[in-house]
Formats: C-alpha cells, structure tokens, sequence
C-alpha cells in the first residue's frame, strides 16, 4: 500500500457508518494511518475490519462528539497510537430515532432535538477542533474538513430548521 497519504494520521470523527466510515476506509486505501470516533462501538469496530481489508492501518475509540472530555480523550488516542495527526475529518450527526426526522418544522420542532442538534452540529465540530489545532501544529499543520447536511443551504418546506446553525462552520 503507498499513496500520497503513507505519512498522513488523519482523525475521522463520526467515521462508524456512511460517509465518514467510506472516507476513512479510502484514506486508509490511500495510505492514512486512520483513528475512528464514533458513538457506535459496533460501527467503531466494522470501519476498522474495513480499513484492515483494504490492507489499511487504524484504531479506534467510541466517542460523543457533543461532550468536551470525549473529543479530547479522542485526540489523545490518536496522538498516543501514532504521536500526530495531520487532518481531522468531521461527519458526525445525531440520527438516531429521538431527532431525525423530528427537526422538519421550525414551528413544531421539539426544543430538546434543537438542542441536540446544536450540540452535534456546531459545538461538537467546535470542541473537536479546538482539541485537534494543537496536534495538528505540532505535526507541522494539516487540514480540518467540516461536512454537514445539504440542509443547511436549502430553503424547502420540508428542509430541517436545525441545518442553518451548521452553516457557521460551511463558510
């Protein structure tokens, strides 16, 4: 395995299942040491059983995005298993029964799921790089990648309420 990422530790927070779990196993494929965070320690663990097919290397902590001492004790693993990291990539979202699909009208939008999705969205993609910036200048600089849902740019009677506040990290 070589590629342009041989050297390259990159953090996939929120990489246990979809879009951050095929970005990992293609960072690995392309050469990453990857570290997984997810609040799925079952989806943790099959990201990482893919990074291995791929003839990858990675490790892996089940995290919450949403809490400050679980993004710093996942920069930690990252730090203690490969002693850098040159990129974070955050993907993470809350799409469990208890807010998707709850968030469709502003009007009617439980307060509780507003929160929740203010404390994935915004302050979690926030604490993950406030802890990861010290690592990644340590190791030299590197590259944040923040995704978020189409929503947050789209304008539709159906489109969520809660898509807007990500935008601050879109911009």
């Amino acid at each position: 395995m070589g590629g342009r990422m041989k050297v390259k530790v990159v953090l996939v927070a929120g990489g246990g299942s979809g879009l951050g779990r095929s970005a990992a196993v293609r960072l690995a494929g392309a050469g990453a040491r990857v570290v997984v965070g997810d609040l799925s320690g079952p989806g943790v663990d099959g990201t990482l059983a893919e990074i291995r097919e791929v003839g990858g290397e990675g490790v892996g902590a089940v995290f919450d995005i949403s809490d400050d001492s679980s993004c710093a004790e996942l920069v930690t693993v990252a730090t203690k298993a490969y002693g850098a990291i040159h990129g974070l990539f955050n993907v993470a979202a809350d799409t469990s029964q208890q807010t998707l699909g709850r968030d469709i009208n502003v009007v009617t939008v439980p307060l509780e799921v507003w929160r929740r999705s203010l404390e994935v969205n915004l302050t979690g993609y926030f604490l993950m790089a406030r802890h990861t910036i010290p690592a990644l200048l340590e190791s030299g600089g590197g590259a944040i990648v923040n995704t978020i849902s189409g929503s947050s740019s789209t304008a539709t009677p159906t489109a969520s309420p809660t898509g807007p506040p990500s935008r601050a990290f879109s911009r």
